[in-house]
C-alpha cells in the first residue's frame, strides 16, 4: 500500500487543479496502489508445437494472444504466472492452466483455485483442488499454499504434461491417482469408479460476482464430479484429519484446537511421517494465528510444533514470522535458517531467508523502539530518535481515533519501519512515486516529516487504516476500491480535510476499480482521480446507510463471508448495482 512522497506534493497540486475533483485551499494526491502486479511475459506451445499462446505486458496490462491452425485472438486478461503450467489445445483456441501451489485462505484447501481453462482469452471454466482430492493425507501443505500434484512442489513424480493426441492433459495427485483433462468445457458426469482411482473431474465455472439467489448451482454450470469414494488407508499409517482443529481455531476456541491436535499426535507418535504432517500443521496454525492480529497464541502453536517435530519447515516459519512481526530481523533469520538448514528444498522457507537478507542489510544502522501498540523500527541518530518519539506518538492517537472507522482495533502490536527517502525509494516493491506501503508491515518514507507533519500525520493514518482491515479481514479479498476508501477515510479520522468537490466526475469508473490499485493503467493523474472516486464510494456509503454499514461490512467479511455477499447482506443492495449506480450518478460519466 502505498502513498506519495512529499517532492510530489507541488506537482500533484498542479494535477488536482486541473482536475475535476477540488479540495481546497491545499490538495495532496492518494497514490496507494496496494501491491505491485506488474504483467508477466510467457509463451506457451501445444503438444504438437504448432499451436501457441503467450502473454505480454503492454501499457502495465496483461495481453493474452494465441495462433493456431490459421486463426488468431487477443484478449486484455493475466491468464496465468510463470510459476503456474499452461498448455494450449492444437487449435490454438483453449489454454489449460494448471497452478501445483494455489494459495489457501484460513485452511480451506478444498476451495483453492487449481484448474482454469480459457477460450480465446474468456475464462470458461475453473476448479478448486476439492474437486480432485477428497482428503488431505497426501498434500504438500506451506504456508498460504498447498502442493496437490506429483512432480510439483516438492512432491515426487512426473508433472502433468499432454495426453497421447495432444487433446487432453494428463497427470497425477498426490496420492498416485491418475487425471486427465480435455480442452473444452463440455459439463461431464464422472461415473463412480469401481475401484479408488481417480478419474477427471468436471471443471465448474467460475463464480459469478454477484452470489447466487439460490444455493444450486447456475443452469450453464457443468455438473460437479460425483464424490470419490474413500481410498483405502494403507497399514502402518495414521491419516490426519485436521478439519475439527481448524474448526475450533477458526472459531477461537483455541484450547479446544489444542486438545485435538494433543488426540492426534497420541494417534502418531509411532510414525514419523505422521508426526512431521502433524508438526507442519500446528506451524500452519501458528502462522494463520499471527495473520488474524493473535501472536500469543500463535508462538504457542509455533513451540507445540517445535516439540513434535524440530526438523518440521512450518513451525521455524512460523517462530520466525512472529519475530518478525516484531521487527526482529536477526532472530526471524535465525528461525528460518535453522529450518532451511533442515529442509533446504523448502520453497518458502527459501524465499524468506533471501528477502530477511535483503532486510538486514538496509536495517544495519536501525535500532526498535515499541509503544503499547506498534513496534518501530528507525535509523540510529539523535535526530532520528526525535522523530521516532513523534511517529509513535502519532501512531498511538491513530489507534484511538483511525479504528473506529472499522469497528476493530490489532490485538498484536503492528510493526512499522521508517526510513529516509533515500533508502525507501529502493525497497523492492515500492512504486516509484510511493512513500509509504504496507506488505505486513508499515513502511514509510520520513525525509521532511518533522516541518510537514501534517502530511506525516496523514501518511501513517493511511497506511495504517490498510493493516486494521487487514486484520479486521483476516486478510479476505475485498475491491480495491474500498480498501483504498476506507484508508482515506482513516486518514480524515486522524487529521480532518477540507471535503472534496468533484461537481464535473472524477474522472475514473468504480467498476474498474475492483482490483488492486497497482495494475491500474493511465498516468499519475488518471490514479490519482481513481483514489478521490474510491474516497467517495466509501463516503456515498456512509451517507446513506450510516459509518455502521461500513463496520458491519467488515464483521462480516473477517468472519468468512464473501464481499459481495456482505455487502447486499448490510444494504440490501448489490454491490454490482451499487457500483453501477454510482458510475451512472457521476457527471464526468
Amino acid at each position: 500500500m502505498r502513498r506519495p512522497g512529499p517532492p510530489l506534493f507541488l506537482a500533484l497540486l498542479a494535477t488536482l487543479v486541473a482536475s475535476a475533483c477540488q479540495r481546497h485551499p491545499s490538495a495532496r494526491a492518494p497514490e496507494d496502489a496496494g501491491q505491485p502486479l506488474q504483467p508477466v511475459a510467457w509463451t506457451a506451445r501445444s503438444a504438437g508445437g504448432k499451436a501457441t499462446v503467450q502473454q505480454r505486458g503492454e501499457g502495465g496490462r496483461c495481453v493474452l494472444e494465441g495462433a493456431g491452425a490459421g486463426r488468431t485472438w487477443s484478449a486484455g486478461v493475466c491468464a496465468a504466472t510463470r510459476e503456474q503450467l499452461t498448455f494450449v489445445s492444437e487449435d490454438g483456441q483453449w489454454l489449460l492452466v494448471i497452478d501445483p501451489l494455489p494459495p489457501v485462505r484460513e485452511g480451506r484447501w478444498q476451495e483453492a483455485d487449481a484448474v482454469s481453462l480459457f477460450l480465446r482469452g474468456q475464462l470458461r471454466v475453473r476448479a478448486p483442488v476439492g474437486d480432485f482430492v477428497q482428503s488431505p493425507r497426501d498434500l504438500h501443505f506451506f504456508i498460504d499454499a498447498v502442493g496437490w500434484l506429483q512432480g510439483t512442489a516438492d512432491l515426487e513424480g512426473t508433472p502433468p504434461r499432454y495426453g497421447p493426441d495432444g487433446t487432453t492433459v494428463r497427470g497425477e495427485l498426490a496420492d498416485g491417482s491418475p487425471f486427465s483433462l480435455p480442452f473444452d468445457d463440455t459439463p461431464r458426469e464422472r461415473p463412480r469408479p469401481p475401484a479408488p482411482t481417480a478419474t477427471a473431474p468436471a471443471l465448474r465455472p467460475p463464480e459469478s460476482p454477484k452470489p447466487p439467489v439460490s444455493p444450486g448451482p447456475p443452469p450453464d454450470r457443468p455438473a460437479l464430479p460425483a464424490a470419490r469414494p474413500p481410498r483405502a488407508r494403507p497399514p502402518m499409517r495414521v491419516s490426519l484429519d485436521l478439519g475439527v482443529a481448524w474448526d475450533h481455531a477458526n472459531a477461537g476456541r483455541v484450547s479446544s484446537a489444542v486438545e485435538e491436535l494433543e488426540r492426534l499426535r497420541s494417534a502418531v507418535h509411532h510414525d514419523a511421517a505422521g508426526l512431521r504432517e502433524l508438526a507442519n500443521a500446528e506451524g500452519s496454525f501458528a502462522i494463520y494465528l499471527l495473520q488474524v492480529g493473535n501472536p500469543d497464541e500463535a508462538r504457542r502453536f509455533a513451540t507445540i510444533g517445535v516439540e513434535t517435530d524440530a526438523a518440521a519447515p512450518r513451525p521455524r516459519e512460523a517462530l520466525g514470522r512472529i519475530s518478525y512481526s516484531r521487527n526482529d530481523v536477526p532472530e526471524a533469520m535465525s528461525e528460518w535458517s535453522r529450518g532451511l538448514a533442515e529442509n533446504p528444498d523448502d520453497v518458502s522457507l527459501k524465499t524468506l531467508v533471501a528477502k530477511g537478507q535483503v532486510e538486514l542489510a538496509s536495517l544495519k544502522s536501525y535500532r526498535t523502539r515499541s509503544s503499547d501498540h506498534f513496534v518501530l523500527t528507525f535509523e540510529e541518530g539523535r535526530e532520528d530518535r526525535e522523530l521516532a518519539e513523534l511517529t509513535l506518538s502519532i501512531l498511538e492517537e491513530a489507534h484511538q481515533k483511525v479504528t473506529a472507522v472499522y469497528a476493530f482495533r490489532p490485538a498484536d502490536k503492528v510493526p512499522v519501519v521508517i526510513y529516509p527517502n533515500e533508502t525507501f525509494s529502493r525497497l523492492e516493491g515500492r512504486a516509484r512515486w510511493a512513500a509509504g506501503m504496507f506488505d505486513g508491515k508499515v513502511r514509510v518514507g520520513c525525509s521532511g516529516a518533522m516541518s510537514h507533519q501534517r502530511d506525516f500525520r496523514s501518511l501513517l493514518a493511511h497506511e495504517y487504516g490498510h493493516a486494521v482491515l487487514h486484520r479486521a479481514t483476516r486478510g479476505a479479498d475485498v475491491p480495491g476500491w474500498f480498501h483504498e476508501g476506507t484508508s482515506e477515510v482513516a486518514e480524515g479520522a486522524l487529521e480532518p480535510r477540507v471535503p472534496v468537490t468533484c461537481a464535473f466526475g472524477h474522472g475514473a469508473r468504480l467498476k474498474d476499480l475492483r482490483g488492486p490499485f497497482a495494475v491500474l493503467p493511465g498516468s499519475v493523474k488518471q490514479i490519482h482521480h481513481s483514489y478521490f472516486a474510491a474516497n467517495h464510494a466509501v463516503e456515498r456509503m456512509i451517507a446513506r446507510w450510516g459509518p455502521d454499514s461500513v463496520r458491519e461490512l467488515i464483521r462480516r467479511v473477517g468472519q468468512g463471508e464473501p464481499f459481495d455477499q456482505a455487502f447486499e447482506g448490510v444494504t440490501r443492495q448489490s454491490h454490482t448495482s451499487f457500483v453501477e449506480a454510482f458510475d451512472r450518478q457521476d457527471p464526468g460519466h
